[in-house]
């Protein structure tokens, strides 16, 4: 069993958790584990509001 398959089974999970949040979850975990600084910079990109529109340039300033 894989850790996706493990984090999404219902016993092991919160109730709201999809199995693409948990698949986010797990690349999210493993890039901060792996490079805290690139893992810092992908959440910044979170304090966009939804319609935003994100082009190469602006992406690399972020």
């Amino acid at each position: 069993m894989t850790r996706l398959e493990t984090v999404s089974e219902p016993h092991h999970r919160r109730k709201e958790e999809t199995h693409l949040e948990a698949c986010l979850n797990l690349s999210l975990n493993a890039l901060r584990d792996d490079d805290t600084e690139v893992w810092q910079n992908f959440v910044w990109l979170g304090v966009l509001p939804d319609d935003a529109i994100v082009a190469a340039p602006m992406a690399a300033t972020l």
